[in-house]
């Protein structure tokens, strides 16, 4: 699915040149964000295939009262929170 996103995404980029629509310098990442965007991406996708699902799934499993999936969103969340709080600040001096 890295693919057609990238396509996609590339393809509305262009179309917006051709209409004359400007497009905020900010919405661009350095190639060593893109970087490490891929690789995150790709360790949530391994990770949530190994879990047995992805977070969507998960938040509807809970709702099944599943305490795997609810332990598996404690940790998600939590995740989210401590990077940050903690990691994105150190993960920004060393990507710029």
């Amino acid at each position: 699915s890295y693919l057609p996103t990238l396509m996609g995404s590339f393809g509305a980029l262009v179309a917006f040149g051709l209409l004359g629509i400007k497009t905020p310098v900010y919405n661009f990442v350095s190639l060593s964000s893109a970087i490490m965007i891929l690789l995150g991406g790709i360790l949530l996708g391994y990770l949530s295939a190994k879990a047995d699902g992805c977070p969507f799934k998960m938040h509807i499993e809970v709702g099944r009262r599943r305490f795997e999936a609810l332990a598996y969103l404690v940790g998600f969340y939590l995740g989210i929170i401590y990077y940050y709080l903690f990691l994105a600040e150190i993960i920004s001096t060393l990507i710029h």
